[in-house]
Parts: C-alpha cells; structure tokens; sequence
C-alpha cells in the first residue's frame, strides 16, 4: 500500500510540475529583486595588539605601595591595577563613549539617515527618513522615541549594527570591525575609534596620576620620617614617569598591527547566495503544496 501510494504521489508530482516550477520562480524572483535592492555594505577592520604598557601601566602596580603609605599618612586609598586591554575594550562598547565618539565625528545623519551610498559620486543616498535638503527629520516613531533620533538611539544602532570586536584568545590581539555603506567612511570610523579610545584611556589615567601627585605631595608635607619620605619620592618619580609616557605615547593601549583600509570588494549582500536559497525555498513550498493537494485527493478517494 505504501508503495502504491508513493507511485501515485510521484506521478501526482509530475502532474503538478507547473505549480512546483511557478512557485520556485516566484520566489527565487522575490529573493533576486530583495538582492539587488539592497545596498551594498562594506567592511574595515583594523588589527591592535596591547601596548607593552597596557598590562602593567605606570600606575598598575603601584596600588599595594602607595596603599601602605596612605595608611602610614592617615589616608584611606583605594587600590589595585587593572589591565588596561579590558578596560579599554569595554571602553569601546560603552555608550558613554559611543555617544562622545559619534557627537564628535558627527556620525548621527551617517548611521540614521542614510541607506546607501553612491560609490562613483562618492556620496550618500539619503533615506526617506532624512531630508538632507531641509535637514530635518521625518521619522514616524511611537513615543518615548523622538523625531529626531537621540545619541543613545544612535549608539546602540552602531553597536550592533556597524561595530564588531572580536579578540583572538590565542594572541591576545583584537580585530575591530566596521561595516558601512561606503568603505572609506568604514576606514575612517575604525582609524578614529582606536585613536579616541587611546586617547580617552591616556586622558584618565594621566588625570588619575595628578592627583595621585597631589595626595603624595600633601603625604610628603604631613610626614618627618626620612624613610616614609624616600618612598614618597620614589612614588612621585614614577607617578611622573606615567605622565610622560601618557603625554608622548599615541598608542597608549592599543598598538596598530593592520591598519585599516578601503575594502574594494562589498562585504554583503551575498546576491548569488540570496537566490540559491530563494530557489532551495520555493522548491520546498512547492513540494509542500503539491503533498497537500495530493493529501486532499487522497482523503477525498477513501472518502468514496
């Protein structure tokens, strides 16, 4: 009986090959017409490596010794070095630095109101969301979003739609991905967000050496004891070390290995994959429909 029925279902194929055939064209159409409107993105990445002092900073290491002349002045002092590596990688995903990084650059019109971008004019194809003529927004969102997105809006866009970080645990380096529709604002974007993030790690930690400064010099005139003095000294030497280092030193953290540039060739869309599983998918539909109209005959005989 099973075999009498997938003969006859085989031949109820045959029968409904111009249903299968119609169904996969429509859809591999559909698929081919969303493929080819959709524009092109393209990636930049840029390959950093942690700078020999990133893991051992002129203030890592010194928390446990200035802890205890803190306590010898009568101060309470927090300790304890970090690796500056994760905190500058966390750095780059927070949205503190985000919404600084993209008000700065004025990345906002870039990454909300644009959907594509002329690579002959080298120019932006502004969305309908976006009137650059007016410069006025014309979204139609739902409160408590606004007309005009807001930097908070922009930045958790850019995370998870332009921005990947990933880091070879192997090596301990880290690839910094940026996909946009043009690749010479994908090249800028990944350039500018390794300098900023050097630049605002370097501006932290050379604020937290002044005052550590400030604190053992004020330790230095609260003490009479000569030996307390000799390790406030060698403190402060290093403390001034810190800064000079933070001061002349670009690559604070991060250590450029690959330098980004402008991909030549798009990153997606995938057209030619699109419509393969457009056709693998309306071949299966096909299939599907053909097996329920074959059920329905088949119910509609037992019936009789």
């Amino acid at each position: 009986m099973n075999n009498f029925n997938i003969i006859r279902f085989y031949r109820h194929l045959k029968q409904d090959w111009h249903i299968l055939v119609c169904i996969a064209l429509v859809i591999t159409l559909i698929m081919a017409v969303v493929a080819f409107n959709s524009p092109d993105r393209y990636r930049s990445e840029v390959l950093v490596a942690p700078s020999a002092q990133s893991n051992s900073s002129g203030l890592s290491g010194l928390a446990s010794q200035l802890g205890g002349v803190a306590s010898l002045a009568g101060v309470n002092l927090g300790g304890g070095g970090s690796d500056k590596t994760i905190e500058a990688l966390e750095t780059l995903k927070s949205k503190d630095f985000l919404i600084d990084f993209i008000e700065k650059y004025q990345l906002k019109i870039f990454l909300m109101g644009v959907d594509g971008w002329d690579i002959v004019k080298d120019e932006a194809i502004y969305s309908d969301e976006y009137d650059a003529n007016t410069n006025q927004w014309k979204r139609d969102v739902k409160f408590p979003k606004k007309n005009e997105p807001s930097l908070y809006e922009v930045s958790d866009y850019f995370l998870k739609h332009n921005l990947s970080i990933n880091t070879v645990a192997e090596t301990g380096y880290t690839v910094i991905e940026v996909e946009y529709f043009s690749p010479k604002v994908a090249k800028e974007i990944a350039v500018n967000l390794v300098l900023e993030v050097n630049m605002k790690i370097r501006e932290k930690d050379i604020a937290v050496s002044q005052n550590t400064l400030k604190f053992l010099n004020d330790a230095l005139a609260k003490t009479n004891i000569n030996e307390l003095k000799q390790q406030i000294f060698t403190l402060m030497e290093q403390q001034l070390q810190t800064q000079m280092l933070a001061e002349v030193k670009e690559d604070y953290v991060f250590k450029v290995i690959d330098m980004p540039y402008e991909a030549e060739e798009r990153f997606a869309p995938n057209r030619i994959l699109m419509c393969i599983l457009g056709l693998l998918l309306g071949s299966l539909l096909g299939f599907l429909t053909s097996l329920t109209r074959f059920v329905a005959k088949e119910a509609q005989r037992a019936d009789v």
